[in-house]
Protein backbone atom coordinates (compact mmCIF):
# COMPACT_ATOMS: atom_id res chain seq x y z
CA UNK A 1 0.00 0.00 0.00
CA UNK A 2 2.81 2.40 0.92
CA UNK A 3 4.67 1.58 -2.28
CA UNK A 4 1.58 2.27 -4.37
CA UNK A 5 1.11 5.62 -2.59
CA UNK A 6 4.72 6.60 -3.32
CA UNK A 7 4.30 5.84 -7.02
CA UNK A 8 1.00 7.75 -7.06
CA UNK A 9 2.76 10.82 -5.70
CA UNK A 10 5.72 10.62 -8.08
CA UNK A 11 4.48 9.08 -11.31
CA UNK A 12 1.87 11.62 -12.60
CA UNK A 13 4.03 14.78 -12.32
CA UNK A 14 7.12 13.00 -13.63
CA UNK A 15 5.20 11.70 -16.65
CA UNK A 16 3.76 15.17 -17.22
CA UNK A 17 7.26 16.65 -17.31
CA UNK A 18 8.40 13.94 -19.72
CA UNK A 19 5.46 14.77 -21.97
CA UNK A 20 6.33 18.46 -21.66
CA UNK A 21 9.90 17.74 -22.76
CA UNK A 22 8.68 15.82 -25.81
CA UNK A 23 6.23 18.56 -26.77
CA UNK A 24 8.82 21.32 -26.34
CA UNK A 25 11.32 19.36 -28.43
CA UNK A 26 8.70 18.99 -31.19
CA UNK A 27 7.99 22.72 -31.09
CA UNK A 28 11.65 23.72 -31.28
CA UNK A 29 12.28 21.24 -34.10
CA UNK A 30 9.30 22.16 -36.26
CA UNK A 31 9.07 25.91 -35.74
CA UNK A 32 11.67 28.10 -37.38
CA UNK A 33 13.27 31.48 -36.72
CA UNK A 34 12.29 34.66 -38.50
CA UNK A 35 15.95 35.65 -38.59
CA UNK A 36 16.70 32.69 -40.90
CA UNK A 37 14.41 33.99 -43.66
CA UNK A 38 16.31 35.11 -46.79
CA UNK A 39 14.90 38.06 -48.71
CA UNK A 40 14.36 37.52 -52.42
CA UNK A 41 11.19 39.32 -53.54
CA UNK A 42 11.21 42.57 -55.47
CA UNK A 43 7.52 43.51 -55.14
CA UNK A 44 6.00 44.06 -51.73
CA UNK A 45 2.31 44.20 -50.77
CA UNK A 46 1.15 47.17 -48.73
CA UNK A 47 1.48 46.53 -44.99
CA UNK A 48 -0.49 48.31 -42.27
CA UNK A 49 0.91 48.11 -38.74
CA UNK A 50 -1.73 48.66 -36.05
CA UNK A 51 -0.48 49.42 -32.56
CA UNK A 52 -2.85 50.35 -29.71
CA UNK A 53 -1.42 52.42 -26.87
CA UNK A 54 -2.89 53.30 -23.49
CA UNK A 55 -0.60 55.36 -21.23
CA UNK A 56 2.53 54.16 -23.03
CA UNK A 57 4.35 57.48 -22.91
CA UNK A 58 7.59 55.90 -21.71
CA UNK A 59 7.69 53.28 -24.50
CA UNK A 60 5.71 54.48 -27.48
CA UNK A 61 8.29 56.74 -29.16
CA UNK A 62 11.15 54.21 -29.52
CA UNK A 63 8.64 51.57 -30.62
CA UNK A 64 7.15 53.81 -33.31
CA UNK A 65 10.56 54.99 -34.47
CA UNK A 66 11.66 51.38 -34.90
CA UNK A 67 8.58 50.79 -37.08
CA UNK A 68 9.12 53.95 -39.11
CA UNK A 69 12.77 52.93 -39.50
CA UNK A 70 11.82 49.72 -41.31
CA UNK A 71 13.30 49.01 -44.72
CA UNK A 72 9.86 47.81 -45.84
CA UNK A 73 8.92 49.96 -48.87
CA UNK A 74 5.09 49.90 -48.70
CA UNK A 75 4.34 50.66 -45.08
CA UNK A 76 1.83 52.61 -43.03
CA UNK A 77 1.63 52.69 -39.23
CA UNK A 78 -1.72 53.24 -37.53
CA UNK A 79 -1.08 54.28 -33.93
CA UNK A 80 -4.22 54.23 -31.79
CA UNK A 81 -4.19 56.36 -28.63
CA UNK A 82 -6.69 54.52 -26.45
CA UNK A 83 -7.98 57.05 -23.89
CA UNK A 84 -4.50 57.78 -22.54
CA UNK A 85 -4.15 60.19 -19.65
CA UNK A 86 -0.40 60.73 -20.12
CA UNK A 87 1.45 62.18 -23.13
CA UNK A 88 0.97 59.15 -25.40
CA UNK A 89 -1.38 61.02 -27.74
CA UNK A 90 0.93 64.05 -27.99
CA UNK A 91 3.91 61.85 -28.86
CA UNK A 92 1.93 60.08 -31.61
CA UNK A 93 0.78 63.41 -33.08
CA UNK A 94 4.31 64.84 -33.02
CA UNK A 95 5.76 61.83 -34.81
CA UNK A 96 2.93 61.91 -37.36
CA UNK A 97 3.97 65.45 -38.31
CA UNK A 98 7.51 64.18 -38.92
CA UNK A 99 6.47 61.16 -41.00
CA UNK A 100 3.25 61.00 -43.07
CA UNK A 101 3.31 57.17 -42.97
CA UNK A 102 2.18 57.43 -39.36
CA UNK A 103 -1.60 57.73 -39.02
CA UNK A 104 -2.78 58.88 -35.57
CA UNK A 105 -6.12 57.69 -34.24
CA UNK A 106 -7.51 58.96 -30.94
CA UNK A 107 -10.12 56.95 -29.04
CA UNK A 108 -11.82 59.14 -26.43
CA UNK A 109 -14.55 56.81 -25.15
CA UNK A 110 -15.20 53.09 -24.81
CA UNK A 111 -18.43 51.78 -26.33
CA UNK A 112 -20.43 49.38 -24.14
CA UNK A 113 -19.77 45.69 -24.61
CA UNK A 114 -16.14 46.08 -25.66
CA UNK A 115 -12.76 45.60 -24.02
CA UNK A 116 -10.57 48.65 -24.51
CA UNK A 117 -7.71 47.09 -26.45
CA UNK A 118 -10.01 45.25 -28.84
CA UNK A 119 -12.00 48.41 -29.52
CA UNK A 120 -8.71 50.22 -30.23
CA UNK A 121 -7.66 47.46 -32.64
CA UNK A 122 -11.02 47.66 -34.40
CA UNK A 123 -10.63 51.42 -34.82
CA UNK A 124 -7.15 50.85 -36.24
CA UNK A 125 -8.41 48.29 -38.75
CA UNK A 126 -10.96 50.84 -40.02
CA UNK A 127 -8.13 53.18 -40.98
CA UNK A 128 -5.75 50.54 -42.36
CA UNK A 129 -5.34 50.28 -46.14
CA UNK A 130 -2.85 47.43 -46.34
CA UNK A 131 -3.05 44.00 -47.96
CA UNK A 132 -1.54 42.74 -44.69
CA UNK A 133 -2.29 43.82 -41.13
CA UNK A 134 0.31 43.60 -38.38
CA UNK A 135 -1.05 43.85 -34.83
CA UNK A 136 1.70 44.72 -32.37
CA UNK A 137 2.00 46.15 -28.87
CA UNK A 138 3.22 49.66 -28.19
CA UNK A 139 6.45 48.61 -26.44
CA UNK A 140 7.96 46.33 -29.12
CA UNK A 141 11.08 47.39 -31.02
CA UNK A 142 11.97 45.84 -34.38
CA UNK A 143 15.06 45.05 -36.41
CA UNK A 144 15.03 47.17 -39.63
CA UNK A 145 14.33 44.10 -41.83
CA UNK A 146 11.91 42.27 -39.52
CA UNK A 147 8.76 43.15 -41.46
CA UNK A 148 10.34 42.22 -44.80
CA UNK A 149 11.28 38.81 -43.44
CA UNK A 150 7.80 38.27 -42.02
CA UNK A 151 6.05 39.11 -45.30
CA UNK A 152 8.57 37.01 -47.25
CA UNK A 153 7.86 33.99 -45.05
CA UNK A 154 4.08 34.49 -44.99
CA UNK A 155 3.85 34.86 -48.77
CA UNK A 156 6.23 31.98 -49.46
CA UNK A 157 4.25 29.59 -47.23
CA UNK A 158 0.87 31.06 -48.31
CA UNK A 159 -0.05 31.83 -44.71
CA UNK A 160 -3.00 33.86 -43.51
CA UNK A 161 -1.59 34.45 -40.02
CA UNK A 162 1.97 34.47 -38.72
CA UNK A 163 2.71 35.08 -35.05
CA UNK A 164 6.18 35.37 -33.54
CA UNK A 165 7.66 34.84 -30.07
CA UNK A 166 9.57 38.05 -29.26
CA UNK A 167 12.94 38.35 -27.59
CA UNK A 168 12.42 39.32 -23.95
CA UNK A 169 15.22 41.44 -22.55
CA UNK A 170 16.26 40.29 -19.08
CA UNK A 171 15.33 42.50 -16.17
CA UNK A 172 16.16 40.16 -13.28
CA UNK A 173 17.14 36.60 -12.43
CA UNK A 174 13.82 35.70 -10.76
CA UNK A 175 11.91 36.96 -13.79
CA UNK A 176 14.09 34.76 -16.00
CA UNK A 177 13.27 31.80 -13.77
CA UNK A 178 9.55 32.52 -14.25
CA UNK A 179 9.86 33.12 -18.00
CA UNK A 180 11.84 29.95 -18.69
CA UNK A 181 9.44 27.81 -16.66
CA UNK A 182 6.27 29.40 -18.05
CA UNK A 183 7.55 29.44 -21.63
CA UNK A 184 8.35 25.74 -21.75
CA UNK A 185 5.08 24.75 -20.10
CA UNK A 186 3.01 27.06 -22.34
CA UNK A 187 4.82 25.82 -25.45
CA UNK A 188 3.80 22.26 -24.58
CA UNK A 189 0.30 22.96 -23.23
CA UNK A 190 -0.52 25.17 -26.22
CA UNK A 191 0.63 22.49 -28.70
CA UNK A 192 2.24 25.21 -30.79
CA UNK A 193 3.86 22.68 -33.14
CA UNK A 194 0.33 21.71 -34.25
CA UNK A 195 -0.78 25.26 -35.10
CA UNK A 196 0.09 24.92 -38.83
CA UNK A 197 -1.99 21.73 -39.09
CA UNK A 198 -5.46 22.71 -40.40
CA UNK A 199 -6.92 19.54 -38.83
CA UNK A 200 -5.67 20.48 -35.35
CA UNK A 201 -7.61 22.67 -32.94
CA UNK A 202 -4.34 24.23 -31.71
CA UNK A 203 -4.21 28.00 -32.19
CA UNK A 204 -1.68 30.65 -31.21
CA UNK A 205 -1.33 34.38 -31.09
CA UNK A 206 1.32 36.50 -29.37
CA UNK A 207 0.42 40.14 -28.87
CA UNK A 208 3.87 41.42 -29.78
CA UNK A 209 3.50 40.22 -33.37
CA UNK A 210 0.40 38.96 -35.19
CA UNK A 211 0.58 39.32 -38.97
CA UNK A 212 -2.76 38.74 -40.75
CA UNK A 213 -3.63 38.67 -44.44
CA UNK A 214 -6.36 41.29 -45.00
CA UNK A 215 -8.41 39.07 -47.30
CA UNK A 216 -8.47 36.33 -44.62
CA UNK A 217 -9.46 38.89 -42.01
CA UNK A 218 -12.30 40.13 -44.23
CA UNK A 219 -13.59 36.55 -44.65
CA UNK A 220 -13.93 36.31 -40.85
CA UNK A 221 -16.44 38.11 -38.59
CA UNK A 222 -13.64 40.49 -37.61
CA UNK A 223 -12.56 41.81 -34.24
CA UNK A 224 -16.17 42.33 -33.17
CA UNK A 225 -16.32 38.52 -32.82
CA UNK A 226 -13.72 38.92 -30.04
CA UNK A 227 -14.90 42.19 -28.49
CA UNK A 228 -14.99 40.80 -24.91
CA UNK A 229 -12.21 38.22 -25.30
CA UNK A 230 -9.56 38.67 -22.60
CA UNK A 231 -7.06 36.42 -24.44
CA UNK A 232 -7.23 38.78 -27.42
CA UNK A 233 -3.96 37.61 -29.01
CA UNK A 234 -4.83 33.90 -28.96
CA UNK A 235 -8.33 34.96 -29.95
CA UNK A 236 -6.95 36.48 -33.15
CA UNK A 237 -5.34 33.16 -33.99
CA UNK A 238 -8.66 31.42 -33.32
CA UNK A 239 -10.55 33.96 -35.43
CA UNK A 240 -8.40 33.37 -38.51
CA UNK A 241 -7.88 29.60 -38.20
CA UNK A 242 -11.50 28.81 -37.39
CA UNK A 243 -12.53 30.60 -40.58
CA UNK A 244 -10.23 28.69 -42.88
CA UNK A 245 -6.95 30.54 -42.48
CA UNK A 246 -3.50 28.93 -42.57
CA UNK A 247 -1.44 29.82 -39.48
CA UNK A 248 2.13 29.43 -38.24
CA UNK A 249 4.39 30.33 -35.30
CA UNK A 250 8.06 31.34 -35.45
CA UNK A 251 10.71 32.63 -33.10
CA UNK A 252 11.20 36.36 -33.54
CA UNK A 253 14.42 36.46 -31.54
CA UNK A 254 16.84 38.95 -33.04
CA UNK A 255 14.01 40.62 -34.98
CA UNK A 256 11.78 42.05 -32.25
CA UNK A 257 12.33 42.67 -28.56
CA UNK A 258 10.69 44.09 -25.48
CA UNK A 259 11.10 44.20 -21.72
CA UNK A 260 7.97 42.36 -20.64
CA UNK A 261 7.95 43.21 -16.93
CA UNK A 262 10.16 45.28 -14.66
CA UNK A 263 10.12 42.81 -11.73
CA UNK A 264 8.33 39.77 -10.33
CA UNK A 265 6.04 42.14 -8.42
CA UNK A 266 5.23 43.99 -11.66
CA UNK A 267 4.53 40.66 -13.41
CA UNK A 268 2.24 39.59 -10.60
CA UNK A 269 0.27 42.86 -10.78
CA UNK A 270 -0.11 42.88 -14.57
CA UNK A 271 -0.88 39.18 -14.95
CA UNK A 272 -3.80 39.15 -12.48
CA UNK A 273 -6.43 39.41 -15.20
CA UNK A 274 -4.73 36.76 -17.34
CA UNK A 275 -4.53 34.22 -14.53
CA UNK A 276 -8.10 34.75 -13.38
CA UNK A 277 -9.81 35.17 -16.75
CA UNK A 278 -7.74 33.11 -19.19
CA UNK A 279 -6.26 30.32 -17.07
CA UNK A 280 -8.97 30.14 -14.41
CA UNK A 281 -11.84 31.07 -16.75
CA UNK A 282 -13.32 33.19 -13.92
CA UNK A 283 -13.45 30.16 -11.60
CA UNK A 284 -11.62 30.41 -8.29
CA UNK A 285 -11.80 26.63 -7.88
CA UNK A 286 -10.30 26.00 -11.31
CA UNK A 287 -7.47 28.46 -10.74
CA UNK A 288 -6.72 27.00 -7.30
CA UNK A 289 -6.63 23.53 -8.86
CA UNK A 290 -4.11 24.64 -11.50
CA UNK A 291 -2.02 26.40 -8.85
CA UNK A 292 -1.94 23.16 -6.81
CA UNK A 293 -0.90 21.26 -9.93
CA UNK A 294 2.04 23.66 -10.37
CA UNK A 295 3.00 23.16 -6.72
CA UNK A 296 2.86 19.38 -7.23
CA UNK A 297 5.02 19.63 -10.36
CA UNK A 298 7.57 21.66 -8.40
CA UNK A 299 7.60 19.73 -5.12
CA UNK A 300 7.07 16.05 -5.88
CA UNK A 301 10.81 15.16 -5.52
CA UNK A 302 10.75 16.73 -2.04
CA UNK A 303 7.60 14.77 -1.22
CA UNK A 304 9.44 11.61 -2.21
CA UNK A 305 12.25 12.44 0.19
CA UNK A 306 9.77 13.08 3.00
CA UNK A 307 8.12 9.73 2.41
CA UNK A 308 11.53 7.99 2.60
CA UNK A 309 10.66 4.92 0.59
CA UNK A 310 12.40 1.64 1.24
CA UNK A 311 14.70 1.04 -1.69
CA UNK A 312 13.02 -2.12 -2.82
CA UNK A 313 11.55 -2.49 -6.30
CA UNK A 314 8.96 0.25 -5.98
CA UNK A 315 11.35 2.50 -4.03
CA UNK A 316 14.02 2.37 -6.74
CA UNK A 317 11.38 2.83 -9.42
CA UNK A 318 10.07 5.93 -7.65
CA UNK A 319 13.56 7.42 -7.34
CA UNK A 320 14.33 6.68 -11.00
CA UNK A 321 11.05 8.15 -12.27
CA UNK A 322 11.50 11.20 -10.04
CA UNK A 323 15.00 11.84 -11.42
CA UNK A 324 13.80 11.46 -15.01
CA UNK A 325 11.00 13.94 -14.30
CA UNK A 326 13.41 16.49 -12.84
CA UNK A 327 15.74 16.13 -15.85
CA UNK A 328 12.77 16.47 -18.22
CA UNK A 329 11.62 19.65 -16.44
CA UNK A 330 15.06 21.23 -16.68
CA UNK A 331 15.48 19.97 -20.23
CA UNK A 332 12.15 21.44 -21.34
CA UNK A 333 13.06 24.81 -19.90
CA UNK A 334 16.51 24.75 -21.48
CA UNK A 335 15.12 23.81 -24.89
CA UNK A 336 12.77 26.78 -24.70
CA UNK A 337 15.63 29.01 -23.50
CA UNK A 338 17.77 27.87 -26.44
CA UNK A 339 14.99 28.50 -28.95
CA UNK A 340 14.33 32.00 -27.61
CA UNK A 341 17.99 32.76 -26.77
CA UNK A 342 17.32 33.20 -23.10
CA UNK A 343 19.91 32.51 -20.35
CA UNK A 344 20.25 28.83 -19.43
CA UNK A 345 21.06 29.15 -15.72
CA UNK A 346 17.49 30.09 -14.63
CA UNK A 347 16.28 26.82 -16.18
CA UNK A 348 18.02 24.92 -13.39
CA UNK A 349 15.45 26.46 -11.02
CA UNK A 350 12.34 25.51 -12.98
CA UNK A 351 10.70 24.24 -9.77
CA UNK A 352 11.11 27.64 -8.14
CA UNK A 353 9.59 29.20 -11.25
CA UNK A 354 6.54 26.95 -10.99
CA UNK A 355 6.11 27.92 -7.34
CA UNK A 356 6.29 31.63 -8.17
CA UNK A 357 3.71 31.16 -10.92
CA UNK A 358 1.46 29.24 -8.51
CA UNK A 359 1.74 32.07 -5.98
CA UNK A 360 0.65 34.56 -8.68
CA UNK A 361 -2.36 32.37 -9.46
CA UNK A 362 -3.36 32.29 -5.80
CA UNK A 363 -3.09 36.08 -5.65
CA UNK A 364 -5.19 36.39 -8.81
CA UNK A 365 -7.85 34.02 -7.43
CA UNK A 366 -8.13 36.15 -4.30
CA UNK A 367 -8.31 39.42 -6.25
CA UNK A 368 -10.78 38.06 -8.79
CA UNK A 369 -13.08 36.76 -6.09
CA UNK A 370 -12.99 40.04 -4.16
CA UNK A 371 -13.58 42.20 -7.25
CA UNK A 372 -16.08 39.86 -8.87
CA UNK A 373 -14.22 40.20 -12.16
CA UNK A 374 -11.10 41.80 -13.65
CA UNK A 375 -9.82 45.34 -13.80
CA UNK A 376 -8.31 46.34 -17.14
CA UNK A 377 -7.12 49.78 -18.17
CA UNK A 378 -9.09 51.43 -15.39
CA UNK A 379 -12.38 49.60 -16.07
CA UNK A 380 -13.85 46.82 -13.91
CA UNK A 381 -15.41 44.06 -16.00
CA UNK A 382 -17.69 41.71 -14.00
CA UNK A 383 -17.14 37.98 -14.42
CA UNK A 384 -20.80 37.55 -15.31
CA UNK A 385 -20.35 39.88 -18.31
CA UNK A 386 -17.18 38.23 -19.62
CA UNK A 387 -17.52 34.52 -18.82
CA UNK A 388 -19.87 33.51 -21.62
CA UNK A 389 -18.26 35.87 -24.14
CA UNK A 390 -14.88 34.12 -24.13
CA UNK A 391 -14.05 32.38 -27.42
CA UNK A 392 -10.73 30.95 -26.28
CA UNK A 393 -10.78 27.81 -24.14
CA UNK A 394 -7.34 26.90 -22.78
Amino acid sequence: MAEALILLVVLPPALLWLACFGATALSVRRLGRLSDVRLSRTRWPKLSVITPACNEGAEIEPALRSLLGQAYPALEVVAVDDRSTDDTGEIIDRLAIEDPRLIPVHVTSLPPGWLGKLNALAEGVKRAQGDWLLFTDADVQFDPHALERAIELAEEQQLDLLTAVPELTSTGFLLDVCFNAAGAFACAAGRVWQVPDPKSSAVAGIGAFILVRRSAYDRSPGIEWLKLEVADDVGMGLLIKSHGGRCAVVSGVGQMRLAWYASVRDMNAKMQKNWFAIIGHFSVARLLGIALLFVWLACYPALLLLMRPELGGAGWAAVLVSCLGVLAAIGSSMLYARWTRRPYLPSLFVGAGMLLLAAMMLSAARSGQRAGGISWRGVLYPSALLRDAQRVRL
